[in-house]
């Protein structure tokens, strides 16, 4: 009885031991196979929007139309159209200091109706636009790809 006892403890201790002392000496692997999910993409530090995602071929996701960044039609013509400077703007800190004082200039840039003051509106464009050299370009983009959409003067 007591033979038939110690081997059960030696199997029962023991066969975890020897099954995993086993997988170290002799993991059973096969090749490198590339996985369907991907790495996550290279990322540079930018602006206030997040580490910019590399598409590994130079393409910015943000860009994309699935991208999350895209709240309007101005927002998807500007991915489309003018990918670069919007997020070349972005990852400024200059630019995205400026683009961040936008915002709320056109929308303070009402009569006293309530609709858009269009010397208002130009004056925001404008100041926008001389801030730096990222802005101007981005400015330039919308007045000549997405004038409509955006609403630019």
């Amino acid at each position: 009885m007591r033979t038939v006892h110690s081997l059960l403890v030696a199997l029962v201790v023991g066969a975890p031991v020897l099954a995993g002392a086993c997988s170290v000496f002799e993991p059973e692997v096969g090749p490198r196979q590339q996985s369907a999910v991907t790495a996550a993409p290279a990322a540079t530090d930018v602006g206030g929007y997040g580490p910019k995602p590399d598409a590994g071929d130079g393409g910015d996701l943000r860009c994309l139309a699935d991208g999350g960044y895209q709240d309007n039609a101005c927002d998807a013509c500007e991915n489309e159209s003018c990918c670069a400077t919007r997020f070349g703007c972005y990852d400024d800190k200059s630019c995205n200091a400026a683009n961040t004082a936008f915002d709320p200039c056109i929308k303070a840039a009402v009569d006293s109706y309530g609709l858009p003051d269009p010397v208002a509106v130009k004056k925001c464009w404008d100041t926008f636009a001389a801030s730096g050299p990222a802005a101007a370009a981005r400015v330039d983009c919308q007045r000549t790809k997405c004038k409509t959409i955006c609403a630019v003067p």
